[in-house]
């Protein structure tokens, strides 16, 4: 008996099927073969036509995916499609979105800025991109990534301009300085100065310096006023320090000096400090020359706001000791004090700055303090005029306060120079005096009380 696999055998050619039977008669037989190899053909050639066909570009109703087509062919290869597209057939890419490298943008601080790039959406048809940015110019400009739209915030022009007259050094509004301060926008609030303990951006002082300044900046922190001090005046002292530098040290310093010097808060430790119990017949005048403060006795009244009249046996007092010594300079209308020993300005510590006003005769050089010129409401004659002027006399040009001072070498040909008031506030900054050093009252005041003949040294420098 045959097996039903030798007996039916079923030929499956497109959608059609036929079945026949070994040994049914030669008639039968041919037609059928026939019939199978022409339906064969005529797939091959509708396979040939859909293959060589060109892609149509259009995107209307009449268009043909080439690739449904390959897929729905009847044949050996069922719906799975092509290995390899023919020669004239364009390459299909799959739909991708590929993430490029951050953007790296110099913000012009030193410091780069990595953001991230836009994704662009890749066309899979591989037409050439439309939308706006997409083909960035042949030529950028400095700065600009090309492929990413450029923005105000996130591309700012790689290097800062400038201004005119700007000489290069480094200085408070040195835009080319590194960590520099920069132009304040119009409308809002200029920085204030920093304080004790608060880092300070470099503008060009050496390496030796910002690690000193960095110093004071850590003992600041930790409440070691007296050391902060110590290195912030070692750095100012040095000409290896920026200009902004120093004048940042001065506000540090006259903040801690505010404190540890012109407070009645006694800092142990402080070689400018002593404190003091009050004796039986003890008086400020008495006190000051006791203790050999070279300093006047009114800067303990300042001090501790003490009266003499009221001062209790045991009462504790905080006194200053001089002697003191003042620095003036021309180019800025600015007086500094210092503290230390006459001969040894290299270790002078600073303890603060007033304006003053100055006349196109104000000599330079080393003075000291001229032995018993000192005086509070004194009477003056102008030496042009001869005009005199009374003790009370409320236009008395010089003020309430006159410190006569004599020069010293090169500069022992100067007589008749002093510190003193003035009763023009609006000359301090100017060039208004006859040659002599002007100040406001309350400045003067101060540096009357700290300055004493014949130790304390006044320097004019240009």
């Amino acid at each position: 008996m045959a097996l039903q696999s030798q007996s039916d055998r079923s030929v499956e050619l497109g959608q059609a099927s036929y079945s026949y039977r070994p040994g049914s008669g030669k008639g039968s037989k041919a037609p059928l073969l026939l019939a199978g190899v022409l339906i064969v053909a005529a797939a091959g050639v509708g396979i040939w036509y859909i293959a060589t066909k060109p892609a149509t570009s259009g995107g209307g109703a009449g268009a043909t995916d080439s690739s449904k087509l390959l897929g729905a062919a009847g044949g050996a290869g069922g719906n799975k499609a092509p290995d390899k597209a023919p020669a004239n057939t364009p390459a299909i890419k799959p739909e991708t979105k590929p993430t490029p490298a951050p953007l790296t943008i110099n913000m012009g601080s030193g410091q780069p800025t990595t953001t991230p790039a836009t994704t662009p959406s890749t066309n899979p048809t591989g037409a050439p991109p439309t939308a706006p940015g997409a083909n960035p110019p042949a030529n950028p400009a400095p700065g600009v990534t090309p492929g990413v739209t450029p923005s105000p915030s996130t591309n700012p022009p790689a290097k800062l301009t400038p201004p005119p007259g700007d000489t290069g050094k480094p200085g408070p509004t040195d835009v080319t300085s590194p960590g520099a301060n920069p132009p304040v926008p119009p409308g809002t609030t200029p920085p204030t100065p920093p304080g004790p303990g608060t880092s300070i951006p470099p503008t060009g002082s050496t390496g030796d310096m910002t690690s000193l300044i960095a110093e004071g900046d850590r003992k600041a922190r930790s409440n070691d006023l007296i050391g902060a001090r110590a290195a912030y005046s070692k750095a100012l002292a040095n000409p290896k320090t920026a200009k902004g530098d120093q004048d940042a040290l001065r506000s540090k310093m006259t903040t801690i000096n505010q404190d540890l010097i012109f407070s009645a808060k006694f800092y142990p430790g402080d070689p400018m400090t002593e404190e003091y119990a009050v004796e039986a017949g003890d008086g400020l005048q008495k006190i000051a020359k006791k203790r050999n403060l070279v300093t006047d006795w009114r800067l303990i009244e300042r001090i501790n706001k003490a009266d003499s009249s009221k001062l209790k046996v045991g009462q504790k007092l905080k006194l200053v000791r001089g002697p003191f010594h003042a620095v003036v300079h021309k180019s800025d209308y600015r007086l500094d004090l210092f503290w230390g020993a006459p001969k040894s300005p290299e270790d002078w510590i600073y303890v603060r700055s007033v304006k003053v006003g100055l006349g196109e005769k104000t000599p330079t050089g080393d003075f000291t303090l001229k032995p018993g010129s000192k005086q509070i409401n004194p009477p003056w004659t102008n030496p042009v005029t001869g005009e005199k002027f009374a003790a009370d006399n409320p236009k008395n040009p010089i003020g309430e306060h006159w410190i006569g001072i004599q020069g010293e070498g090169d500069a022992s040909k100067y007589k008749g120079f002093g510190l003193h008031g003035t009763v023009e506030p609006d000359s301090i900054g100017q060039s208004k005096s006859m040659g002599c050093v002007r100040m406001l009252a309350d400045d003067v005041a101060l540096v009357y009380e700290l300055l004493m003949d014949p130790m304390s040294v006044v320097k004019i420098e240009p």
